[in-house]
């Protein structure tokens, strides 16, 4: 227990010369008479101890003092607690599922189409492995695409959950869903992100609000330090509602970088150097474009290490940090000890009018 005031404390002092004035002798009125003999013969019957008794309305109103100088004090008992605040990265990462991505490539000394070096790769990018970090404090969402562009999994700060989703996503198994729909992918990764940045000011500002009226200093429970979209992909823009200079805008808009990536990769391995060719699709040009209007950056990946290698650049450039504040939180007990003092003082007034009265 702490208090808030403690040299109140050194009132208690004042307790000794108080309980020697209250029971110092001739402190009460002496009953006068003409002869006082008789008294020496009587004894000291029961009743007689109610006038020794008188003490304990002395000790009631003592304690009473010391115990109203202890709650002017302010006992408290508390407790430190610390908070952590992440200032992170939110970000999107869009990957292409058409069905040219069962294409083969070259990963880790054997040919693995390119859906699946993305995924892996992805996935220690994401929860850390084989040279990356892991991106355990950042908010990231998952949006594949093929004609179509899905939300596969909403922006979460947990790398299982996110990697679950990421392994169940597979290529377009239909003529009528495939395609590459690259501008409507980055239009909904885009406005995905300017939500979640909308979302997160208000819990801060809820959070801050409450930190004011509890009498402490806010901490926001996570700060935005960059909003960033990473597309993989292998084709050229081919359908879709959006063109690439109206999501360029949004991302600009919106303060978003675009990270893209252009995979590209051996199609087949056959018996003779005849069956080998090198397959690129992808349109580089507005893969670089897309990157230079944002901000961001262009790669290309024709292997795995490749690949790699462009998110170990990713987390070099997009970093997070966590920031953690200590305060403490202290319950009052004062009115413990004032109710205490009260039914001193009320104990004191019952006695004095009852057992202990005095007459005169």
């Amino acid at each position: 227990m702490e208090f808030n005031s403690p040299l109140t404390l050194l009132l208690l002092i004042l307790l000794i010369p108080a309980g020697w004035f209250l029971i110092r002798p001739g402190r009460y009125a002496s009953l006068k008479y003409s002869y006082v003999g008789r008294f020496a013969e009587l004894t000291v019957s029961g009743k007689g101890i109610k006038f020794y008794g008188r003490f304990v309305l002395v000790l009631c109103r003592l304690l009473c003092i010391g115990l109203i100088i202890i709650a002017l004090a302010r006992p408290q008992e508390g407790k430190k607690v610390s908070l952590s605040s992440t200032k992170g990265v939110i970000m999107q990462v869009v990957l292409d599922r058409s069905s040219s991505m069962n294409e083969l490539m070259e990963y880790n000394g054997a040919a693995v189409s390119r859906i699946d070096t993305a995924k892996s790769v992805l996935k220690d990018f994401i929860k850390g492995g084989n040279g990356l970090s892991g991106r355990p404090n950042d908010l990231i969402g998952l949006i594949s695409f093929a004609r179509y562009a899905d939300t596969n999994c909403p922006l979460v700060q947990s790398p299982e959950i996110l990697t679950d989703f990421l392994g169940e996503i597979q290529t377009a198994s239909s003529q009528q869903e495939d395609g590459t729909a690259i501008s409507d992918a980055i239009a909904l990764a885009a406005a995905r992100l300017n939500k979640a940045e909308v979302e997160i000011q208000d819990r801060n500002d809820r959070l801050m609000a409450i930190a004011g009226n509890e009498g402490r200093e806010g901490q926001p429970e996570f700060e935005i330090s960059s909003k960033v979209v990473v597309l993989l992909t292998d084709g050229d823009q081919n359908c879709g509602e959006y063109n690439p200079p109206d999501a360029a805008e949004l991302a600009r808009k919106w303060g978003i970088k675009i990270y893209t990536v252009g995979i590209g990769g051996n199609l087949r391995q056959g018996n003779s150097i005849f069956d080998m060719m090198r397959v690129n699709n992808f349109n580089e040009k507005l893969l670089q474009w897309f990157a230079s209007e944002t901000g961001g950056e262009y790669s290309r990946a024709d292997n795995g290490d490749e690949l790699r290698a462009m998110f170990e650049k990713i987390d070099k450039l997009e970093k997070s940090e966590i920031q953690s504040i200590s305060y403490d939180e202290y319950d009052e007990k004062y009115h413990d000890y004032g109710k205490a003092a009260l039914g001193l003082l009320l104990l004191e007034i019952v006695l004095s009018s009852t057992i202990f009265r005095r007459i005169p």
